[in-house]
């Protein structure tokens, strides 16, 4: 079953995408692709700047339907990821 089927939701692959990932990464985390899908899907892991394999960060999960499957927003605004994050003037 296509995970876009699982979520409920039909995706538009330029901002939204379906990926696969380990139980450890979570909604608001950041993520780089690790690996060619092997199911089509893009392979993700959490974003580690202090490990080179680890680097760019390309989207967000921003929800997970199981814990190895998830959505990855690409582009477009994140408004709903940084609600409890306090602002300060620079």
């Amino acid at each position: 079953m296509p995970l876009s089927a699982k979520f409920g939701v039909r995706l538009d692959p330029d901002v939204v995408r379906e990926a696969e990932c380990t139980a450890a990464e979570s909604v608001g985390d950041f993520v780089c692709i690790v690996d060619d899908p092997p199911n089509g899907y893009d392979v993700v892991a959490k974003a580690n700047p202090a490990d080179f394999n680890k680097m760019p960060a390309v989207g967000v999960i921003i929800s997970k339907s199981s814990p190895t499957e998830c959505l990855v927003q690409f582009t477009m605004p994140l408004f709903s990821q940084f609600m409890g994050v306090a602002t300060a003037p620079m």
